[in-house]
């Protein structure tokens, strides 16, 4: 059986691109001996992973990794020593590259590179643009971080495909929703604009409004400054929900809000594809979220949810959607159709192929031609 070694750098938290990299990993284990290279920090997050996702029973190892996420020439002498040269590598990048060379060689790009903000000089930029390179497949997790990503760094868009972050529609129950209540997911940072949809909720007539639900994986400074923000109002922070918790979440909530990327024109700051927002079309929820970035992948406008511009966009659309049950109850079908296209079972069908179709490269003879 051929094998994959799979390595991320962060597996701390269960965010979208440490769920992206256990989706894969899931797949995989279908039809590879997959063996993970985890930094030792982050092993017990693996396992809640293993059990949130029900690979226990899969063919799955792990190698436990001394040197931190940092990159260095000890990180990249200690994972090609674990990585067997004729296995598969498969790695992860949050802007920065393993340079290994085996049998086969995909990387996924969670983000446009590099994130606004983040220190890039222009030998980072050469070394990601040649390792990136070398790779026998890119994946990224939608068409608006391909084609940024190909843009910037001329990297071959033969070698470039997207797939979508799945939906675990299999977690989801009928929408029993039986109050006005909002919901926003994800990680409590400014980036994602919380206070404004704080300050959003706030605006909504008193009477329809009825209460917002923030949630996101974990506790941050950021987030004791949304708590005494929403002082006095009906908002609630939930920290900590695995995907199974968030679908229940999402299936007594009636509007999903979003507002990474407002007024933003950087690329860094912008919804890479926006997996709450699927996951909650999922559940029967209705999305109201800024236009940018991959959300617009996701959301037909007027059809499946709302895309809006700005802060008093979002509120009347909010306000027309819990003011009329009927086309509210009509755009969350529509919607929970739609995202059949980002279900599971499709997801691991074109990565299961991707991965197969590149070790079939990797090992099928090679042809001479003679004049």
């Amino acid at each position: 059986m051929r094998e994959v070694y799979a390595y991320s750098p962060a597996l701390g938290a269960l965010g979208g691109g440490e769920r992206y990299f256990a989706e894969v990993i899931a797949a995989l284990a279908d039809a590879f001996q997959v063996t993970i290279l985890a930094h030792s920090g982050h092993v017990r997050a693996l396992h809640e992973i293993w059990r949130i996702f029900s690979l226990e029973q899969k063919r799955i190892a792990l190698r436990e990794i001394a040197n931190p996420p940092d990159y260095s020439p000890a990180l990249h002498n200690e994972l090609a020593s674990l990585t067997p040269e004729d296995a598969l590598f498969f790695q992860v990048s949050n802007g920065k590259l393993i340079d290994i060379r085996r049998k086969s060689n995909i990387v996924h790009v969670q983000i446009v590179v590099p994130r606004d903000g983040d220190p890039f000089s222009d030998k980072d930029r050469q070394s990601f643009r040649e390792i990136l390179a070398k790779q026998d497949l890119v994946i990224f997790p939608s068409r608006f971080v391909t084609e940024e990503n190909v843009r910037r760094h001329q990297a071959p868009d033969t070698k470039a495909v997207w797939v979508h972050p799945p939906v675990h529609r299999d977690f989801f129950v009928p929408n029993s929703c039986t109050e006005n209540q909002i919901v926003n997911v994800g990680r409590f940072t400014p980036i994602k604009r919380q206070r404004d949809l704080i300050q959003a909720f706030a605006s909504l007539p008193p009477d329809i409004r009825g209460k917002f639900v923030l949630a996101g994986p974990g506790e941050t400074g950021h987030l004791h400054e949304l708590i005494a923000l929403a002082r006095g109002l009906p908002v609630e922070f939930r920290v900590g929900l695995n995907v199974r918790e968030l679908a229940e979440l999402y299936s007594h909530s009636r509007i999903l809000w979003s507002a990474t990327g407002l007024g933003q024109s950087r690329f860094g700051l912008v919804e890479t594809f926006g997996l709450s927002i699927a996951e909650a079309m999922a559940g029967g929820c209705v999305p109201v979220a800024v236009r940018g970035g991959g959300v617009t992948e996701i959301i037909q406008d007027n059809v499946t949810g709302f895309l809006v511009d700005d802060m008093p966009g979002l509120a009347d659309r909010t306000t027309a959607l819990l003011s009329s049950p009927e086309r509210r109850s009509g755009m969350a079908e529509a919607g929970s159709v739609a995202s059949r296209a980002f279900s599971s079972a499709v997801f691991r069908e074109k990565i299961l192929g991707l991965f197969q179709e590149c070790g079939d490269r990797a090992i099928a003879p090679q042809t001479h031609t003679t004049s």
